[in-house]
């Protein structure tokens, strides 16, 4: 069943993912396929709540806040559509947890083959696919302004739709490649290039943030190694702003849109001040000039309430509290500083950005947060 759930999360990005042109076709079969897969890995395995240990009543919580999102939505068609993507991300969750040691580590070996191959792909779009495809653009008349600034701009993004969300991806999984013995450099080398011609700075702040944690929790995070990583990161945002701000129209400059997401932040907030409690339901959160808030934390309180965004933080705290007591086992400390520093870049990213909304990136962020949790741990 393992090499099963490695294949399904090796074709994730190609089957849901609305850039890939495999993804209308996949999609009406992954999805209910994989939702068949993990009910009956679920029955197979015997889960039950009581094995889910430290984490039981934030899950409850959190599937609690989902049914009452859906029963006080404002459109619970669109609700409904969107709950059992919810249900495949607690049941991604719950298999992942419950793997031993040695699978976890084959299941991250599938992610990295598949971020490896995206990568390489991806690469192959900056020197290969744009050249033709801006010609292509021209010839049928295409009017996609944000699609054709990004080819433009060479901002690689395939297979998803925004070079963010790719960015937000890879820079998810980068971490994880040092965990390889054998083919870390070609992973590390091939992500952190394709990283880069994202142009994201929201994925590359990630990418910081989770080294950062994972330098910290190593005890390496001294004044001269954090003057140093302020130093490349800072030369590298004043790269990224030169060259989006002088090849592309306002709209899409970073100073622009950062100033659009602060826009976004605060109607957010208006939705949840109207809504505290119930939220406006799973799917419904539609501001005026964007469908999400390019702030995963808001628009988790707007669409499921305050159970939701406090039963996801503290599902996320409780796992991480969990993976901490867990790494005085030698086995699998170097695992669990990997997958925690993993966890962090998917957390950052969706301060900037909507990745957890898109079950191509979330689900695997899932898949990490349960890859993470050991139930059998006891905490004092």
């Amino acid at each position: 069943m393992v090499t099963v759930l490695q294949i399904y999360l090796f074709t994730l990005p190609f089957a849901l993912s609305p850039g890939s042109p495999w993804s209308v076709p996949l999609h009406l079969f992954y999805v209910p396929s994989l939702l068949a897969f993990f009910g009956l890995w679920v029955l197979v395995k015997g889960l039950s709540l009581k094995g889910l240990g430290a984490v039981k009543y934030p899950v409850l919580l959190f599937f609690l806040s989902l049914v009452i999102s859906v029963a006080f939505s404002t459109d619970r068609e669109k609700s409904f559509h969107e709950f059992y993507f919810y249900v495949l991300f607690l049941l991604s969750f719950l298999v992942s947890f419950s793997l031993p040691h040695n699978d976890k580590v084959r299941v991250i070996k599938a992610l990295l083959l598949g971020a490896l191959l995206i990568s390489l792909l991806a690469i192959h779009q900056y020197f290969v696919v744009f050249p033709d495809l801006i010609d292509y653009l021209k010839e049928k008349q295409i009017a996609n302004p944000a699609l054709s600034h990004y080819v433009a701009q060479k901002r690689i993004f395939y297979p998803f739709t925004t070079p963010n969300i790719l960015g937000g991806y890879l820079a998810m999984l980068l971490p994880l490649a040092l965990l390889l013995a054998e083919g870390r450099a070609l992973i590390l080398v091939s992500v952190a290039v394709a990283l880069a011609l994202t142009q994201s700075l929201s994925g590359l702040l990630s990418a910081f943030f989770a080294f950062a944690v994972l330098l910290s929790m190593k005890g390496r995070l001294n004044t001269r190694t954090i003057l140093f990583l302020l130093i490349v990161m800072g030369a590298i945002i004043a790269l990224i702003f030169f060259l989006r701000t002088t090849r592309c129209t306002e709209f899409l400059q970073p100073l622009f849109s950062g100033s659009m997401r602060f826009g976004y932040w605060r109607e957010s907030v208006r939705v949840i001040t109207a809504h505290p409690l119930t939220g406006v339901g799973l799917a419904n959160f539609d501001l005026p000039q964007c469908r999400f808030a390019h702030n995963s934390y808001l628009q988790i309180w707007g669409e499921m309430g305050v159970l939701g965004i406090v039963s996801f933080l503290w599902l996320v705290g409780a796992v991480l509290v969990n993976a901490w007591h867990k790494m005085k086992e030698p086995l699998q400390r170097d695992t669990l500083l990997l997958l925690i520093a993993s966890l962090a870049a998917f957390l950052f990213h969706n301060i900037l950005d909507f990745s957890f909304f898109l079950p191509e990136v979330s689900l695997i962020g899932w898949v990490l947060l349960g890859l993470l949790y050991s139930p059998e741990t006891k905490t004092p």
